[in-house]
């Protein structure tokens, strides 16, 4: 069903130009076999003659015939099973951060006759997590004047669905940081050399959780990301000392660091957990920061930005 809009423009006897607009109805039926109300139609009219001629029947009218093609295209909805790699390829999603993703679709119809291509943009809404992770507080600077080293600040990076985990149960005992290693992640990625971190993440609500080897974990709770947002959670000092990963830094980390006194890499007894300067080896230096640091424990905020 459609309407022809006619507009005639005329001359009438004493000789003034006057219009007249009229609606013509427009209907057709095109005999398809197989199509139903769910599949979808490109339809497409094509004025192709028009004949204008006075009306023999009415005084003062005239007679219009409007020849008109109509052509339609209908397309079938489909679930695309194909699992090969170009079409895997095409329909990935972008990553969080990036430009929105464009996904081109084909349609080809009529024994390959007639072709339409429609774009599909795919927008993922996302916000930004970043900050700055420091291992210790002056150790850095002590490695490079003691040693000549340049530690690097690379540290494990998660972020987990808020209240998924009850962080205060880490110190009573309750709850080990193996355990939460089984917990399922949103995110996880590492900090870069210097210790710099970007996060993208869907808008949400999330606890963030950051750690390496040998130091305590610094959690921030109660991050509440909207679209677009970018949320600074500041540096985040790690203190050195936790060796077995209780969450506060007491004698068991002294003895372990005893028991690893001049372990060197490739030793059995040697590990990074121990070597908190990131030197090859354990040393009095390690030990003296696991006594500097004693019974400090695992940081756990509440984000209030």
């Amino acid at each position: 069903k459609a309407e022809a809009e006619v507009r005639l423009m005329y001359l009438t006897e004493d000789n003034r130009v006057n219009t007249v607009n009229a609606r013509i109805p427009v209907v057709g039926f095109i005999d398809i076999q197989n199509v139903t109300e769910e599949n979808l139609c490109d339809i497409d009219y094509e004025v192709r003659n028009i004949v204008v001629k006075p009306n023999p029947v009415e005084e003062h009218s005239i007679y219009i015939e409007i020849e008109i093609g109509v052509s339609s295209v209908v397309y079938e909805e489909k679930q695309i099973t194909d699992t090969s790699q170009e079409i895997q390829e095409k329909i990935a999603l972008n990553k969080l951060g990036e430009e929105d993703t464009i996904i081109e679709i084909t349609v080809t119809a009529e024994k390959q006759e007639i072709q339409k291509t429609y774009k599909i943009h795919i927008k993922r809404p996302y916000g930004k997590i970043k900050g700055k992770i420091q291992l210790g507080n002056g150790l850095k600077e002590s490695m490079d004047g003691s040693y000549g080293i340049t530690m690097n600040y690379v540290a494990d990076l998660r972020i987990y669905k808020q209240d998924q985990i009850n962080w205060d149960d880490i110190i009573p005992g309750n709850l080990s940081l193996d355990d939460v290693d089984s917990e399922q992640t949103e995110k996880t990625t590492k900090s870069d050399d210097e210790g710099n971190y970007e996060i993208y993440v869907i808008p949400g609500k999330y606890d963030f959780y950051a750690e390496r080897q040998g130091f305590l974990a610094d959690i921030t709770t109660k991050i509440t990301i909207n679209e677009n947002d970018e949320i600074d959670l500041g540096t985040k000092i790690l203190y050195e000392g936790d060796a077995d990963r209780s969450g506060i830094i007491d004698l068991n980390d002294t003895i372990e660091i005893v028991n690893s006194m001049g372990a060197s890499k490739g030793d059995s007894t040697y590990s990074e957990k121990y070597d908190f300067g990131q030197k090859g080896y354990v040393s009095l230096d390690d030990m003296v920061s696991v006594v500097g640091n004693l019974y400090k424990t695992i940081t756990i905020e509440e984000h209030t930005g």
